[in-house]
């Protein structure tokens, strides 16, 4: 992953509510997921990522309830799969995982528009970029911040 998609995530996960940070966290998933089988064994990396998500999505799940349950148990395939592609090199099992994880991903993403909560992180900054018309230039990038707390509470 380019360092322009880690800033794209890391800037959501800092705006993200509880649903969000489980959409992106799927997204980030899928993105090392694809790296991988573009690879498909010229580096490993994408997959141990892939594989550090998956653990991330189980260790969030809240085991009181039924469909967590049911998540964990399909977690637990896919870091299967993803350790049998790292020891084996057999990738077709990433594509079972890649197709789950994308229909589950869609799913959480209409769960999203629902959930009104707020930010995880909150106080954090928030950035506004736009384009503006500059003295000597016909078009110019400018970013704007909102710098009231920077991140502590006063």
């Amino acid at each position: 992953m380019d360092k322009l998609k880690i800033q794209e995530y890391t800037l959501r996960i800092s705006q993200a509510n509880p649903t969000e940070l489980t959409v992106i966290l799927y997204e980030i998933t899928l993105e090392y997921i694809g790296e991988a089988i573009l690879l498909r064994g010229e580096d490993v990396s994408p997959l141990r990522s892939a594989l550090a998500c998956v653990e991330e999505l189980q260790h969030n799940l809240h085991m009181e309830y039924e469909l967590a349950r049911n998540l964990n148990r399909l977690y637990i395939f896919w870091k299967q799969q993803i350790r049998n592609a790292l020891t084996s090199g057999d990738y077709s099992g990433i594509e079972i995982v890649k197709n789950e994880l994308t229909r589950l991903h869609d799913s959480y993403k209409a769960i999203e528009t629902e959930d009104k909560s707020r930010p995880v992180m909150e106080n954090t900054q928030k950035i506004f970029s736009g384009l503006t018309y500059g003295k000597n230039s016909a078009l110019l990038d400018n970013i704007s911040t909102e710098v009231h707390s920077r991140g502590y509470m006063v």
